[in-house]
Order: C-alpha cells, then sequence, then structure tokens
C-alpha cells in the first residue's frame, strides 16, 4: 500500500484552466500552460526552499469557504509569487529568457488557492508531471499517443530493472516526457544512499540521461529533476525524434548504440499514429512487419510508433547486461497481427517480466491498455528457442493502481473510511513476487495474481502470447471433478465451422422497403425481442455473408467480447453485424446444446476472457475460439442431459418470443 500525500488534483487543475482561459490574456493551450507552468514550479522551489508545513498554504485566510473565491485584499500573495519567481530564474534555467508571469495578480492568487494543500516534492508522486499532462489534455495530446506512465507503474519498472548505479548502471529514456522513469530511479537511489548529497557527485549524477522531443514536456521534468535533486543533476534533453537517435554523430554524445546498461521508457503508441517515412522504417527490421498477417516480409511497412521504438530501446542495450523497463500497447503481447514481433522479440532478447497493467492505469487520460515488459538483449541472436526453452518468465496482473477511470483516488478500506489515507495498490506486493521469483521461490506467496511461465509453455501457444492474463488460471487447470472427464476435443472437430464475416460497408434502407431484412449489432445478441432499428436491402451483394440460421451459437467478438447467445426461430435470416463470430453447430458429432452450456459456463467464460487481445478496443478470434478445448465427459449420458436441457430452454425462449411478438403485433394493428 502507498500513503496518499496529494490530493486529487485533476479537478482543481481543470478549474485553473479554465479560469485563465477565460481571464488571461493567452487564449491558447499552450500558452496558458506554459504560464502556469511558471506559477507552479515557482510553489515548487517556494516548497522546496522555504517550506511551510510541507505543503503550499499562501492563502489560508479564516472565513474561506471555497477554494475558488481569492481574497481580494490579499495582494502579497501575487508579489510573492513574482519575487520568487526571479530568484527561481537565477538558479534554474527554464525561463532564462523569459522573466515575467504574464498573468495578472488576481489569476495567479486563483492558482494559489487552487494548489494550496498540494505537495510538490512527495517522492512517490509527481504533481508537475500531472499538471503538466492534464493541461496537455486540453490539446488533443493523444493524436501524438503521449500518455502519462502513473507512478506506480514507473517505481515497480526501476525496482524490477535492478537499476543500481553504483555498480555501474545508468539509467536512459529517450521517450523521457515528464521525467517519470528517471524521477523514479533518481528516488529509488536516494532512498538507498546514506547521504542524499551524494546524488551529487559526478558517476551518480551522469547516471540519468532523458531525451524528450517535445520542449514543454523537458521543461516539467527538468523542473522537478532540479527541484528534488539539485541542478547539478542530469537533466532532460530537448531534441528531435528518438527514432534517427544513432543518424547524427552529434546528437548526443552520451547515447551510444549497444552501450547501455538500464533503459526505462513508455513511448508513444497507437494504430492511427503511423510512421511512413522510408527513410526511418529502413533502417528498422520490425517495418518488415505485415499488419495484416502478422508476420515479417521482405519489404517495409508503415509502422505504429510503439513497434521501432521496442526496436530502438533493444538497440541502446549493451548484449549480455542490458536491460529494458518499457511500457507497451496490450496487443503487441497477445494480437495475432503483432505475432511476428513476439517472435522477433523471443530470438533478440530474454524476456524477464510482463505485468499486465490494470485497465484504469492510464486514465483519464486515455483509456489505452497497456502492459510493462521487462527484457534483457541477448548476447547474440538465438535462432533456435528450443535451446533457450527452459528460460523462465515472471508474470503478473495486479488489480489496483491507486486511482479509478477518472482519475481519482481510490483508497484501501479500513475501520475508519472516512479517515482512509493509504492509496488501494498491489503494484508494491509484485514487486515483492518478482523479489521471490529472483530467488527461485513461488510469487504467488507475495501476491496471487503473480506467477512463473516457462517459455516452453509461451511456444507452445499459437500466438506466443506474452499478456499474462493468458496464463493466469488456465481453465484446464484445478478442474474439482477431474475424473468425470474422459478428454478435451477442439471446438473445431464438434461443430461445422467457426467464422465470421469480413468488414464491408454496410448499405442501410428504410423498414418499409421492399423485402428489407433487419440488422442486429453485438449488443442486441441476448436481447428478449430485437429492438433494432436498422435494415438491410434484400438485393445487397453482402446480404448472405451476414444472414444467420436459428441453432447457431454467437459470440461477441469485440468491444463486450465473449457475450454468447443462439439465434432463436424469430431471428431466421436477419443479418448480424461482422462483430459477432458464427458457431456452426453439427448435431450428429455434439448436442448443440452441450456446446452452448460450456460457452455460457465460468470455464468457458474464463477460456474466452483469456483469448482477449487489443490496446483500446478488446477483441477475439475465431481461430482462439475454434480451438477451445470442449471437456467430454465418460458419463455420456450426463453430458446428453445437459445439452437437451438446453436446447429444451432455447425451444422455451423461442415459444416466448414468438407469443411476445404476437400479442405486439395484434395491438399495432389495432392502432393502425
Amino acid at each position: 500500500m502507498a500513503t496518499l500525500t496529494n490530493a486529487p488534483v485533476q479537478g482543481r487543475i481543470l478549474k485553473i484552466y479554465d479560469h485563465l482561459y477565460a481571464n488571461a490574456p493567452m487564449k491558447t493551450p499552450a500558452a496558458i500552460s506554459y504560464e502556469f507552468g511558471k506559477v507552479a514550479h515557482t510553489c515548487l522551489y517556494m516548497e522546496k526552499y522555504f517550506p511551510r508545513d510541507g505543503s503550499v498554504l499562501f492563502v489560508n485566510r479564516k472565513g474561506r469557504k471555497k477554494r475558488d473565491e481569492p481574497d481580494l485584499l490579499d495582494r502579497g500573495v501575487a508579489q510573492q509569487i513574482r519575487d520568487t519567481f526571479l530568484v527561481m530564474c537565477e538558479l534554474w534555467s527554464l525561463y532564462a529568457n523569459d522573466r515575467e508571469i504574464k498573468i495578472s495578480d488576481f489569476d495567479i492568487e486563483y492558482c494559489i488557492n487552487q494548489l494550496s494543500g498540494l505537495q510538490f516534492s512527495d517522492k512517490n508522486s509527481d504533481l508537475m508531471g500531472d499538471i503538466f499532462e492534464i493541461m496537455r489534455s486540453k490539446f488533443a495530446k493523444e493524436k501524438g499517443g503521449q500518455f502519462f506512465t502513473d507512478p506506480q507503474v514507473t517505481h515497480l519498472a526501476i525496482k524490477m530493472l535492478r537499476f543500481e548505479p553504483r555498480n555501474g548502471d545508468d539509467l536512459v529514456d529517450i521517450c523521457a516526457g515528464t521525467g517519470g522513469f528517471l524521477l523514479a530511479g533518481m528516488a529509488h537511489l536516494d532512498e538507498n544512499l546514506d547521504d542524499p548529497k551524494q546524488l551529487q557527485t559526478s558517476n551518480l549524477r551522469d547516471a540519468f540521461i532523458g531525451v524528450e522531443i517535445d520542449k514543454d514536456a523537458a521543461d516539467a521534468a527538468n523542473g522537478t529533476i532540479q527541484a528534488r535533486f539539485g541542478a547539478g543533476v542530469s537533466g532532460v534533453v530537448s531534441t528531435r525524434d528518438a527514432l534517427t537517435l544513432f543518424d547524427h554523430d552529434s546528437y548526443d554524445p552520451r547515447i551510444r548504440e549497444g552501450g547501455h546498461r538500464c533503459v526505462a521508457t513508455n513511448p508513444p503508441f497507437g494504430t492511427k499514429i503511423t510512421i511512413k517515412d522510408p527513410r526511418i522504417l529502413e533502417k528498422f527490421e520490425l517495418s518488415r512487419l505485415s499488419s495484416k498477417d502478422g508476420l515479417l516480409h521482405n519489404k517495409i511497412f508503415p509502422q505504429s510508433p510503439d513497434t521501432l521504438f521496442l526496436e530502438q530501446n533493444i538497440r541502446l542495450l549493451k548484449p549480455g547486461v542490458g536491460r529494458l523497463a518499457i511500457v507497451v500497447p496490450y496487443q503487441m503481447l497477445s494480437g495475432p497481427h503483432a505475432l511476428g514481433l513476439r517472435q522477433w522479440l523471443l530470438h533478440n532478447a530474454q524476456v524477464h517480466g510482463v505485468v499486465d497493467l490494470p485497465a484504469d492505469t492510464f486514465q483519464p487520460h486515455t483509456g489505452t491498455k497497456g502492459a510493462l515488459l521487462l527484457v534483457s538483449k541477448r548476447l547474440k541472436y538465438i535462432s533456435d528457442l528450443s535451446e533457450v526453452s527452459s528460460e523462465q518468465v515472471f508474470m503478473s496482473a495486479p488489480r489496483y493502481v491507486g486511482h479509478d477511470r477518472r482519475g481519482n483516488a481510490v483508497y484501501r478500506k479500513g475501520d475508519d473510511p472516512l479517515s482512509a489515507s493509504e492509496i488501494l495498490t498491489d503494484f508494491p506486493d509484485v514487486g515483492q513476487a518478482f523479489d521471490e521469483f529472483l530467488a527461485g521461490s513461488d510469487p504467488g506467496s507475495k501476491h496471487d495474481q503473480s506467477f512463473t511461465v516457462s517459455l516452453h509453455d509461451i511456444l507452445a501457444s499459437k500466438l506466443t502470447n506474452l499478456n499474462a492474463n493468458f496464463y493466469l488460471n488456465r481453465p484446464q487447470q484445478g478442474i474439482a471433478d477431474s475424473d468425470a472427464i474422459e478428454q478435451f476435443v477442439p471446438l473445431s472437430e464438434l461443430v461445422e465451422k467457426v467464422f465470421f464475416p469480413t468488414r464491408f460497408k454496410r448499405n442501410f434502407v428504410n423498414r418499409e422497403s421492399p423485402g428489407a431484412v433487419p440488422f442486429m449489432g453485438g449488443a442486441g445478441i441476448t436481447e428478449f425481442i430485437s429492438t433494432g432499428k436498422k435494415w438491410i436491402g434484400s438485393d445487397d451483394p453482402h446480404l448472405e455473408r451476414l444472414r444467420v440460421s436459428p441453432g447457431w451459437i454467437l459470440v461477441t467478438r469485440s468491444g463486450s467480447t465473449g457475450i454468447v447467445s443462439t439465434v432463436p426461430a424469430d431471428w431466421d435470416g436477419y443479418a448480424l453485424s461482422e462483430h459477432v463470430i458464427r458457431v456452426v453447430p453439427n448435431s450428429k458429432k455434439m448436442s448443440p446444446g452441450y456446446i452452448y452450456s460450456i460457452l455460457s459456463s465460468s470455464y468457458g467464460q474464463d477460456y474466452l476472457r483469456r483469448g482477449v487481445f487489443g490496446s483500446v478496443i478488446d477483441e477475439i478470434t475465431p481461430d482462439y475460439i475454434a480451438a477451445m478445448p470442449i471437456p467430454i465427459l465418460k458419463n455420456r449420458d450426463k453430458m446428453n442431459q445437459i445439452g437437451e436441457v438446453m436446447d429444451r430452454a432455447e425451444d422455451s425462449r423461442s415459444s416466448a418470443m414468438k407469443a411476445f411478438s404476437s400479442s405486439i403485433a395484434e395491438i399495432n394493428n389495432i392502432m393502425g
């Protein structure tokens, strides 16, 4: 558990932004963020050198009811900020060419009121990073794929890296952003030094190397680094795109290909932001990865930046020694389109750990799902992975990151919920589980969602899955009555086929059009009566590919994945979205009711959840469903009985739907 020292800041910062947008002379998000940054950095400086009970408490007059109502008579606060800003500029070079705060005294006071009570110097958080990211959310930062990395993630990454600069380790982040990983590394070192001033020695000070393309982000990082650890500590350099890192000898002499021991980073990622420049692509092996079949080819393709950044960061590592902790999109470790990437990774690097991050990790800035990947660079390329199949991989799926999807802190429940002061997170437990893994013990003794998987098992999976959730609570493990099961048979051997139509443009028509066919989306497959309001023309060339027949089993494949239903008689010939997978039963091979029961059971639902991939939208493939092991019971009568009961239930559902529709139709006829 982590102790909360900063109150939730998102609401306060958004109020500051809205106030400055309405009242300050600057009107662009970047300009507002820059001017507010001057005030925030000054507060950080004052807290460091003139602390008042550990937090910024400039305005705390009796009778103040709302933080939104600055005291117009308290003019000394704004002047104090302006004077201190000039002093700060003498020590820190952040605003060397701009030593004037260009917002009014009233606006400064409003900002200070909102910041009152927050702690800038807390080592377990990054308030400046929070402020910067919240401000940036106002001008569509998602287009650049830049997402704030939660301190729980950065601290766990540093722990898993076993970063120790006193033993010669350096720490590099070529996508440093607001400096989260570097700050975590410095805090880790600071906590283990006998004298914190040792961090100022040259051999330790120069162990931290940051590169960031965005100057605003670099300034935010440097301000926090200088405030916490001194002006002499290496900062973040704002420069060109890190994908061209090795193209220029003068780029940064500290950066060396194959020369670094520790790298930690969260590069930009997203399928909507692709790298198309052939001059960049031709420098990467992974540019040959095809998104259509997930394999490597002899030509280059446009790539999402996360793919190229994975290779670029591995290139930074010293062979046999260098370690990388990198945040990657979830689909990189689980989706079929990244199969070739995972195979390339295993040939070139040893995977030591995978942590599936909770869904709220990057909220409220983005709903993108990610994972923390820990690898080391192999001494040489391994052509035959069976030679290293005994390698063990630590895997974990923590549940709590300490905040909800709105960014509000979530507290551990205690005897007195009103006085709760501990953030609800199991990330420290994951760190302890990793210690057990390194010691050769059971990681699950420290964290019940942590475990070990062999590379042999990973290679045995059809898609070389590297996501922890795929191996967590495998359905065929721990079956209560295993003696009742004779064998497991793949679903594909028990049905006609498992498929879904390819995506194509749908041509919708009015309900009154002759022969209009009802069209249903995935959300409607469990409805008692169809409420769809879309129809497809009977002459649509794609209609037959969308039609479904009674008795087919349906499974949603994207969005809300794993919803299972059947096609009732009333829906015969309906058109169904391509977001639904069709399972066409073969009653001669297996009772459709039994298969439907298996897919709907806890066993079936657990299996379907394991196959989910995708960083933004959950997806599942028909191939994965087709490979599902269906338990064949020794007691065939019991198996037939289960199927017959489900068949009768579906017949009753169809009868009820017909009766319901008939009654509604009568009323509609009467009412015209």
